[in-house]
């Protein structure tokens, strides 16, 4: 099919405000990271853009576009930067939290924007030790990612048990599971799970320790 005139210079204005737009969401990508070198782990939208804009003077639009680009923004700190393991941040942590020790589970959700309506607000990298932020991400991304395979499971052995698939078919996408959940490092997940089995340990030699009441 041939493009008429018009059609071309339309293909390719769109094509130029996406190229536009993508360098925009790196250029904020490389200002986060300018932020993260520096020490500051958890910069809000606002101060994303206030890097990158220097002395300009920047309004509450250009905030609100930095926000919405935060996902694509992260997307590009994991590709590029594997050192700055990163997460989004809620409005709330900004509000309420930034700063305090965040203990309890509830607050952790509160900081995260999980749920119907919680938008990104900011960055977070973890700084180093245990990080309840870090690994309740991390937990739920990993339990949305446990009911995909669970499902794909399921409806394959459904499949198969109601003869409506071969089992040569059938072992193939439970082997293709299987591969797609093979760590690219093995060494570090046998290290943490150790870690883990340890620490379980440890308490129960605490419990067996306690006296026993009379």
């Amino acid at each position: 099919m041939t493009l008429s005139d018009k059609q071309t210079r339309e293909l390719y204005a769109k094509n130029k405000s996406s190229n536009k737009d993508k360098a925009f969401t790196d250029a904020l990508a490389e200002a986060a990271v300018v932020l993260f070198a520096r020490g500051l782990l958890d910069p809000s939208a606002q101060e994303i853009a206030e890097e990158f804009f220097g002395e300009l003077p920047i309004g509450g639009d250009i905030h609100e576009a930095v926000r919405k680009k935060l996902p694509k923004v992260r997307a590009y700190i994991e590709e590029f930067y594997p050192e700055y393991p990163v997460i989004l941040l809620s409005e709330t942590y900004y509000v309420r939290y930034r700063g305090r020790t965040i203990s309890t589970v509830d607050e952790v959700h509160r900081c995260l924007p999980v749920g119907q309506g919680k938008t990104g607000h900011g960055l977070y990298v973890p700084g180093g030790g245990d990080d309840p932020l870090y690994e309740e991400w991390m937990k739920m991304s990993a339990a949305k990612g446990a009911g995909m395979v669970r499902n794909t499971t399921n409806r394959t052995t459904n499949a198969f048990s109601q003869g409506r698939l071969g089992a040569e078919s059938g072992g193939r996408v439970l082997h293709s599971v299987a591969d797609n959940l093979q760590p690219s490092q093995p060494e570090i997940v046998a290290e943490l799970s150790s870690a883990i089995g340890r620490a379980q340990e440890e308490q129960l030699e605490v419990g067996d320790g306690q006296p026993e009441e009379d």
